[in-house]
């Protein structure tokens, strides 16, 4: 009788009444490359009229190799976590149909290949061996990874005999694990020879960076009041701290946009040993030479706005070099009672 049957259906189909069937594999496509113990997602799609269980094979040299699935519903997707007993090697997939109703229809995808799993590796290759880091300067972190080893990584500066950790402040226990971070050197680090190391939060896949030297640098100049992103109270007194070294005479302060446009002259002439001006925020001297206060709305073409981000920037006319603050929030704050 099922003979019958399929030889109805082959008639039928070679009259055009039954459209022909066909099976499709999408995953694993030709080359991919799968390695055991990881979960893949076997994904295929079918046409025509067929029956509704499939066998999955994987294929080496020609010749079946494992059965995958014995009977599974034909429904498009089956995951499949490959035994670490599987050699490596290259293969292909197949899903077939188990005759019933219909004839046997048959998918194979093209060669894919099989390796040994992935060891979660990382790679700390910045700094390395030739690099001179100057204190107060930003230098880049950069690391590599084999997989994805979650969110965050913890970044730490050891002495070059990796066993004596410099505390650092603040600390950098929470870093987006994005394959680079800036970090500024702090000026309370001795100059000598360190190393950086990287490791993934919640493992112990780590690793350390080449030997690099820091040094003191001859000429620097850091803001280290206020904060990073703080917010700043328009017409209110805030004190702009700063650190330097080798440096003489003066200094001058002058306010910026965000794309680095000079608005106007904080102060100058302020001695660069004294390292702090008490800033009355918002207020600055234009290029017309008029002062311009937001809180008070003095006349000059000022052109600061509330509630916007701002830059702070510090000039050492003497000794050639300047420092950009991080962007500050100058915000509208309620009247003091």
């Amino acid at each position: 009788m099922k003979k019958a049957v399929k030889a109805v259906i082959l008639i039928l189909m070679s009259m055009g009444w039954i459209h022909a069937q066909s099976i499709s594999i999408s995953s694993p496509y030709p080359m991919m490359t799968w390695h055991t113990g990881e979960e893949y997602e076997i994904k295929w799609s079918s046409t025509g009229q067929m029956d509704n269980m499939v066998r999955i094979v994987l294929r080496r040299n020609d010749t079946p190799f494992r059965v995958i699935a014995h009977s599974e519903s034909n429904d498009g997707s089956y995951k499949w976590t490959i035994p670490p007993d599987i050699p490596e090697g290259s293969y292909v997939m197949r899903v077939r149909t188990n005759p019933v109703q219909y004839p046997s229809v048959t998918g194979n995808s093209g060669t894919f290949f099989i390796k040994p799993p992935v060891v979660p590796k990382i790679e700390v290759y910045k700094p390395d061996g030739s690099s001179h880091w100057l204190k107060g300067q930003p230098y880049s972190i950069r690391w590599s990874q084999t997989k994805s080893l979650g969110q965050y990584v913890q970044i730490q500066l050891f002495k070059v005999d990796e066993t004596t950790e410099v505390k650092l402040f603040p600390s950098l226990s929470a870093i987006n694990n994005m394959g680079a971070y800036k970090w500024t050197v702090p000026l309370s680090v001795t100059p000598g020879n360190y190393k950086i190391k990287v490791r993934a939060m919640g493992t112990d896949v780590a690793d350390f960076s080449a030997p690099f030297e820091i040094r003191g640098a001859e000429k620097f100049i850091a803001i280290t009041e206020p904060e990073p992103w703080a917010g700043l109270c328009i017409g209110r007194n805030r004190t702009i701290r700063w650190a330097s070294g080798g440096l003489q005479g003066t200094v001058n302060l002058e306010l910026l946009t965000l794309a680095g446009k000079v608005l106007g002259s904080i102060a100058k002439y302020v001695p660069v040993t004294q390292g702090s001006f008490d800033w009355k925020v918002g207020r600055y001297k234009t290029k017309l030479g008029r002062w311009y206060d937001f809180s008070s709305s003095l006349p000059g073409g000022g052109e600061i706005k509330p509630d916007r981000y701002y830059l702070i920037k510090i000039i050492s006319p003497s000794g050639g070099i300047h420092v950009v603050s991080k962007r500050y929030l100058l915000m509208r704050c309620p009247a003091r009672r």
